[in-house]
């Protein structure tokens, strides 16, 4: 089947618009595409007229072998001209992957993103910043301590109420045995007044007690907790980790976004990037704990042998954490560093990624 002449128009219409951007970029681009010789190409596989435009006319009279071998070489010459363009992927252009700047619309999705995901993550680490690294323990320990101390007291007032009121009770039932019930009578009152007076006391007591025991909320036995522990918890602690990575990953995310988008270079195909960064941070910093813990990356003051929270330096980890979101690309290096220092893996691949430079904001 014969490659039509419509066909032929559209891809010497992409070709000019590779060269002009190629030619754009300045004199590295224009070396690139002397190398290429664009020009001599196109005059002998295109049809072109006298102003340099593409006769129709002419290529609907070459055979269809012909404009089918003419057509493979314009492909040829249109991957050289991406690549030298630095424009690698899908011709279509409702396709993510297209070659093209972000849309003003994506642009402005991003940043309120950015803002409700920074002052999320801000949020929740100044809440959660007392309890994660033991400064509210003492006062917290102290007024558990009231609180238990207030509920025991309750408690024994309540039993002794019972008690009381037992006694009265007991009391009043020997004096109604007595057969001669007018002398007995002022005793009689006098028991029954001990009764009244127990039972009001004991249903003060259990309210007391009640009240009391609805003091004991979850803060005060967490700290009660902590007295025993002697500190604060392993969840807490890889809590604040994954949210101070994932806080150090929208800091990136952020500052290079508003990088690219001043610099007028943000494409397309990398916006999903930056939505994936505070999750990445996040989970990077997790990763990172677990080996500060067990020895295999250790900042300044951490413990380094496996120890228990109390031999760690709490803020040092929360900001290595932090910074293992915020240099993500680094800490991934560091990683396979400790990887292939385990294993000493040292083959090399059968079949490496084509360029090893990045083209987008990974690269700064």
């Amino acid at each position: 089947m014969a490659f039509s002449h419509e066909r032929a128009q559209d891809l010497h219409e992409h070709i000019k618009k590779l060269v002009n951007r190629i030619n754009t970029a300045g004199e590295r681009g224009r070396a690139r595409l002397a190398d290429i010789s664009c020009e001599t190409l196109l005059k002998n596989l295109l049809t072109l007229d006298s102003n340099g435009s593409f006769d129709s006319g002419a290529w609907d009279k070459l055979s269809p072998k012909e404009q089918d071998d003419r057509a493979d070489r314009l492909r040829q010459l249109k991957i050289s001209l991406k690549a030298a363009a630095g424009q690698e992927g899908s011709d279509n252009p409702s396709d993510i992957m297209y070659y093209t700047h972000a849309s003003n619309r994506a642009i402005i999705l991003m940043w309120i993103f950015m803002v409700l995901v920074n002052i999320s993550l801000l949020s929740v680490v100044i809440v959660k910043w007392d309890a994660s690294t033991g400064i509210d323990r003492p006062l917290a320990v102290e007024n558990a301590i009231q609180r238990l101390k207030l509920y025991d007291d309750a408690v024994a007032n309540l039993d002794k109420a019972r008690l009381t009121l037992t006694y009265s009770e007991n009391a009043q039932k020997k004096v109604q045995q007595q057969k001669n019930p007018k002398a007995v009578k002022p005793e009689l009152d006098k028991a029954q007044a001990g009764v009244s007076e127990a039972f009001n006391a004991l249903k003060n007591a259990e309210i007391t007690e009640k009240a009391a025991k609805d003091s004991l909320d979850t803060k005060a036995l967490v700290a009660v907790k902590a007295i025993r522990d002697g500190g604060v918890t392993e969840e807490t602690v890889l809590f604040m980790v994954v949210m101070l990575g994932a806080l150090g990953g929208s800091l990136h995310m952020t500052g290079s976004f508003g990088k690219f988008v001043g610099n007028r270079q943000l494409l397309r195909s990398w916006v999903p990037y930056y939505f994936f960064m505070p999750f990445v941070g996040a989970i990077l910093a997790s990763i990172v704990y677990m080996l500060v813990r067990i020895g295999f990356v250790t900042p300044t003051g951490a413990a380094g042998d496996g120890s228990g929270l109390a031999d760690l330096n709490l803020i040092g980890i929360y900001a290595f954490a932090a910074l293992s979101g915020l240099f993500s690309k680094t800490a991934t290096e560091k990683l396979g560093e400790v990887f292939n220092t385990i294993f000493r893996a040292n083959g090399k691949e059968r079949d490496p990624l084509q360029g090893s430079e990045s083209k987008g904001p990974d690269s700064e």
